[in-house]
């Protein structure tokens, strides 16, 4: 794609995840952006995103799970 039509650069991204996706070879057009990637791990693992790390807090994970697809 012509990274100007879109505001930056865009790229396919792999998923391989036998007991979540159930569809198999599907294309998918979904939008999403690098930030989504942490929310979505945290969701599939049901892990909750950190308050705090070496003493410092956190602040909240921007970004959107990728799950529902």
């Amino acid at each position: 794609q012509v990274a100007s039509n879109f505001g930056g650069t865009r790229n396919g991204m792999v998923v391989h995840w036998p007991d979540g996706i159930k569809s198999k070879n599907e294309v998918r057009s979904q939008f999403h952006h690098v930030i989504d990637v942490a929310p979505t791990i945290y969701e599939a693992t049901n892990i909750p995103a950190p308050k705090m790390v070496n003493g410092i807090e956190q602040r909240p994970i921007e970004g959107v799970s990728m799950v529902y697809s």
